[in-house]
């Protein structure tokens, strides 16, 4: 095998070089038949979505380990990636997903819209979730990394279900939901909704709140029918327009500004902080969300309709490895 790896290096041809006081060329020989068939294998096994470790390949190839990593990466010119973790859909799921995500999109986003749209969504977050330990560290000696470990912690209690809301102009203050508290569409209307909606959404839209529309996602308790019968009374009452059922795109947190931006970065900011308690954990949880900006939510709310775009574009299907959500325009 090293033979193999000084034609694929050009070792020979930057040794002459070098010693002819010539620049040291670049690897273009291609290696000889019988590397090139080893390389054809391992270019074979990469191209799988789910390829065999490179172990496998390296016993199968009777060939070291480190011949196979450096084939994939210095002459397959390939990158070792992690795949994102995603719901599975049905083709009802994706058809969904794909008219919604249009339907939301043009009708309340687009444009100028999203200037009018609240956005608001729950999730847990523990005490344990402070004081968070990175995941890499710098060496120089290979036994210091056994020194370096990373205890995973139990989460089983001290923990706080949160309510976040994002609009067009601005973050929305958290709300704490009651320690043992019965989530149902009631307790939703009357302690999350009627707070949101009531009291913070007309002081950021004063005299506007019948241009507003509430996007949340398709939780029970978010779709019950007495929720739906709130939304009715709440637009009579302020003009405020909660999303119906039939508009809401299913299994879509990357199609949801608090799923794909708010909770991850306010739990990436928990990293940085101390609190060992849970009045500590909620005191931490409002100054870091105090701290998000107008103009963070209008950049977040642009990704969000780039997102929603992209999801009608690949007819439903996830999109969290596709990289031109994160550009201004989407390849077409």
């Amino acid at each position: 095998m090293k033979c193999i790896h000084s034609i694929i290096n050009n070792v020979g041809k930057r040794r002459s070089a070098v010693a002819a006081g010539l620049p040291v060329p670049k690897n273009k020989t291609y290696p000889t038949k019988g590397a090139k068939g080893l390389i054809n294998k391992i270019a074979a096994w990469t191209r799988k979505e789910n390829p065999p470790t490179q172990r496998y390949m390296a016993n199968k190839l009777k060939i070291s380990q480190s011949l196979v990593h450096r084939i994939i990466h210095k002459y397959l010119g390939k990158v070792t990636r992690r795949k994102s973790k995603v719901h599975q859909l049905t083709l009802k799921q994706k058809q969904n997903r794909k008219t919604n995500a249009r339907k939301l999109y043009e009708r309340r986003l687009a444009g100028t819209k999203a200037e009018f749209v609240v956005t608001l969504d729950e999730a847990l977050f523990y005490v344990q979730d402070c004081k968070g330990t990175r995941q890499i560290c710098y060496t120089k000696d290979r036994n210091e990394i056994q020194n370096y470990v990373i205890q995973k912690s139990e989460k089983f209690s001290d923990k706080l279900m949160v309510v976040g809301a994002m609009s067009g102009r601005g973050a929305i203050p958290l709300i704490a939901v009651r320690t043992n508290a019965k989530i149902n569409s009631k307790y939703y209307v009357d302690n999350v909704l009627k707070r949101i909606l009531e009291e913070n959404v007309p002081v950021l839209y004063p005299g506007e709140t019948s241009k507003v529309f509430v996007h949340h996602d398709a939780a029970s308790s978010h779709t019950a029918k007495f929720t739906q019968g709130y939304a009715k009374e709440l637009k009579q009452t302020h003009g405020i327009t909660l999303i119906s059922n039939e508009e809401i795109p299913v299994k879509s947190p990357d199609g949801s500004p608090m799923d794909f931006f708010g909770f991850g970065w306010l739990k990436q900011r928990l990293e940085h902080r101390r609190a060992t308690t849970i009045p500590g954990l909620w005191k931490v949880l409002q100054e870091e969300w105090n701290t998000v900006t107008p103009e963070t939510c209008r950049k977040v709310f642009n990704s969000w309709k780039r997102r929603l775009r992209a999801i009608a574009r690949v007819s439903g299907e996830h999109i969290e490895s596709v990289r031109s959500i994160h550009r201004r325009r989407i390849v077409q």
